[in-house]
């Protein structure tokens, strides 16, 4: 059987939604062998930047990015919400 993995980011100031997201996917993987998931969280603008800045300069970047639309913005002002970081995500990972 083949074995399938994807690489994930979770992007979310909801501790609860983080869970939720990983439980799912957790289960998905659970009940389709060869299926993996490498599962990565930001809880803000400023780490959810770092993640995605880091894997646009990876052989493989991120294949799924969950996105909270509504964030914090980034302690230097730059990044204003969750859709500043969508722009940001399709700028570098297209």
């Amino acid at each position: 059987m083949e074995h399938k993995q994807y690489s994930i980011l979770i992007i979310d100031d909801h501790p609860l939604i983080i869970a939720a997201y990983k439980t799912a996917l957790n289960f998905y993987s659970d009940e389709n062998e060869g299926l993996h998931f490498l599962i990565e969280v930001a809880k803000d603008c400023d780490s959810a930047f770092f993640r995605i800045n880091n894997s646009s300069n990876k052989d493989k970047p991120y294949d799924i990015i969950f996105l909270d639309i509504r964030l914090p913005p980034s302690k230097n002002g730059k990044i204003l919400s969750g859709e500043d970081l969508g722009l940001k995500i399709n700028e570098l990972l297209p």
